[in-house]
């Protein structure tokens, strides 16, 4: 992760008047429309998305050796659409959370791309998610196989 000189001296500094927010897109194919919420009081324009404030929290990821990183997405419920959408689909949301600085919108410092929400619980205030990161030890990273049969010389 590369920062800006921005985000670089707001990182460094002792004080800043920088504001860091995570901008969250959540999406499915059997929506009508993608959400896109901000963790601020008011709306934020960034590459020409518009984020609606909302009230959540995503800590940032911790790391594990032994499985594909995984982030608690913790949601306040201000409209209950948003709970009868994740239940009604057949298939995970995919979510893409971003944190940019306030102060430059359209730059994107840090980014979790392609994030599964592979689950979600609910009380009477909150929504939370475990979102995780695609399984990219498993994948197939080779066009072809390479077997005993098509490629003798490999398995002497």
């Amino acid at each position: 992760m590369t920062l800006d000189a921005t985000a670089t001296a707001s990182v460094n500094a002792r004080e800043t008047g920088e504001v860091w927010l995570w901008l969250l897109t959540i999406s499915h194919v059997e929506w009508p429309t993608t959400f896109r919420f901000v963790n601020n009081i008011t709306q934020v324009i960034s590459r020409g998305d518009t984020f609606e404030p909302w009230v959540f929290s995503m800590p940032v990821p911790e790391s594990n050796e032994s499985q594909p990183p995984k982030a608690t997405l913790t949601v306040d419920i201000i409209d209950r659409k948003i709970i009868e959408m994740v239940r009604s689909v057949s298939a995970p949301p995919i979510v893409m959370a971003e944190l940019i600085i306030a102060s430059e919108p359209d730059t994107v410092q840090a980014s979790l791309l392609d994030l599964t929400m592979i689950s979600a619980s609910t009380d009477s205030v909150t929504m939370t998610c475990e979102l995780r990161a695609g399984d990219v030890l498993h994948r197939t990273a080779a066009a072809k196989r390479f077997d005993r049969e098509l490629y003798p010389g490999l398995f002497r």
